[in-house]
């Protein structure tokens, strides 16, 4: 079958990859080695532009791993190639995530690929530079590695297809389902709440009776919650806290163990603290004190009390502490205005009543109850009030 345009373009780049991998394990000095490892981490991590987009038949991909990581799929000479060089120069911290992001989908989608003997430490290999990549997009705020998350849910986590999942050895199956489930409240936040029913079982394969609906619901809360500890960056925190408010509206999240539900609790509790040691931004205190709330409707106001108590110890805080206070007032004020004036002119018109009816007796009316009084001045057609007297006359 004839090779197209597209397809030579495309194999060049990954004689070019191979290329450099190998210039970087033939020189002598550290910090060459380095420089080289950078430079391919930049090339494989750069933007399409539309030309390249056009060129490349790739019209949905935005970065240059996403051309390449299809090719290495189907190139298995070339995959072997690439795994023997990336295996010569591990100890370099950008050859893990370049391993990753082009030899993913051909580690998992073939359970041969890489032999038997080495397969786990390629698995783990590969995990360690996925976690490096989302870690970092989580940090800056990007959606750089969002292909690569969506590829390992749609094709192996979640996929209908649980063999591709349990081919895996047992370590690096755990391994690829944290992964997934922990940066899955960023790349897919809207999946959370159906993840808890769909996610498959850490600790059994689907031969021994695993992967039923709700099973896996624990593992990844923990998983979640073990990434909220580290995260520092308030993009992501908002994105995991934003994605976290949906998870109620699943049955399974009510199911989970009562240290998880602690656990993440405590964590989120810990992002609503002002200061050190992580000094988060007030746009993550508020929203982990709604993502409290909607999780844990049980005391909210006394977790707001509290913290309110601490930061008033601090002079500095106080006007922060006055701008909460008024912006959470803020979208009830109409309405909790109405419900006092309401409230008020119940209570005063019940007690004021008698005394009214008391004053209304005693003015000049010669005993006339109100009633009475307004029976005898009666509107006429032009709007003027006449006594009963002038009417009969």
């Amino acid at each position: 079958m004839a090779k197209t345009s597209k397809d030579v373009l495309i194999e060049k780049l990954a004689r070019e990859v191979l290329r450099k991998l190998r210039l970087a394990v033939e020189v002598e000095e550290k910090e060459d080695r380095e420089t080289i490892c950078a430079e391919l981490f930049e090339d494989v991590t750069g933007s399409l532009d539309e030309l390249a987009k056009g060129q490349l038949g790739a019209l949905d991909a935005t970065l240059y791993f996403e051309v390449l990581a299809p090719y290495f799929l189907k190139a298995h000479d070339a995959a072997e190639a690439l795994l023997y060089v990336c295996r010569r120069l591990w100890g370099q911290p950008h050859v893990a995530p370049i391993y990753a992001m082009l030899l993913h989908q051909w580690l998992l989608l073939h359970k041969h690929a890489g032999g038997a003997e080495q397969r786990l430490k390629h698995l783990k290999v590969m995990v360690s530079g996925m976690r490096h990549m989302f870690e970092g997009d989580v940090e800056a705020g990007k959606m750089h590695m969002q292909p690569m998350h969506a590829f390992m849910c749609a094709e192996v986590v979640l996929s209908p297809d649980r063999r591709r999942l349990d081919s895996l050895p047992m370590p690096s199956r755990l391994a690829v389902l944290s992964v997934v489930a922990m940066y899955l409240p960023y790349y897919a936040p809207q999946e959370l709440a159906s993840a808890l029913e769909d996610f498959p079982s850490p600790a059994h394969t689907l031969e021994e009776g695993g992967h039923h609906n709700g099973e896996a619901a624990d593992f990844v809360i923990g998983e979640v919650t073990e990434a909220l500890r580290h995260i520092s960056g308030e993009a992501g925190l908002l994105r995991y806290l934003a994605s976290l408010q949906e998870a109620p509206s699943s049955p399974h999240f009510k199911a989970i163990r009562p240290v998880t539900r602690l656990m993440l609790e405590s964590s989120l509790y810990q992002l609503t603290a002002v200061g050190g040691p992580r000094y988060l931004t007030r746009r993550v205190n508020s929203a982990a004190f709604v993502a409290l709330d909607r999780l844990f409707p049980r005391g909210q106001w006394s977790r707001r009390l509290i913290s309110w108590a601490c930061r008033f110890i601090h002079p500095t805080e106080w006007p922060w502490v006055a701008a909460d206070a008024a912006k959470g007032a803020k979208g009830t004020a109409e309405s909790s205005a109405r419900l006092a004036w309401g409230g008020a002119t119940a209570w005063a018109g019940f007690w004021l009543r008698p005394w009214l009816h008391l004053l209304a007796y005693l003015l000049p009316g010669r005993g006339k109850t109100p009633s009475q009084q307004q029976q005898q001045h009666q509107p006429t057609l032009n709007g003027h009030a006449q006594s009963k007297g002038h009417l009969e006359a």
